[in-house]
């Protein structure tokens, strides 16, 4: 998958991680005591299993190394407004009211927008 952020503790860990190939994960805890430095550990879906996995706290499969298991943020659903103007200028907004507070002369269309981080990048 493109575009993923580097891992972040505090997301929800059932849906807020994937690995760096895009596998679903489900953190089951952050502090294992193992002695290869390894304090991460959750399940990295594979079609219709799932295998355990362990990280490091940075999320790291092997530290220092990118790898394919490698922890990432899970990209997020977003939703903004676009005001469209007739000379083709788009200016985008957080939510609907903010771009109707925002609309200038000219506006021909506020558009919502939902998509997933990354996408179509």
């Amino acid at each position: 998958m493109t575009n993923l952020r580097p891992y972040e503790p505090g997301r929800d860990p059932l849906t807020g991680y994937v690995t760096r190939d895009g596998r679903k994960v489900r953190i089951l805890a952050t502090d294992m005591k193992k002695s290869n430095g390894t304090k991460i550990v959750g399940l990295v879906s594979c079609e219709q299993t799932e295998g355990i996995q362990s990280w490091h706290e940075d999320g790291s499969v092997i530290a220092g190394v990118k790898h394919d298991l490698d922890l990432m943020c899970a990209p997020e659903l977003r939703t903004i407004w676009l005001n469209i103007y007739d000379l083709g200028a788009v200016y985008s907004y957080e939510t609907k009211e903010k771009a109707h507070a925002g609309t200038r002369c000219g506006c021909i269309a506020c558009i919502k927008v939902t998509f997933t981080e990354g996408e179509g990048l």
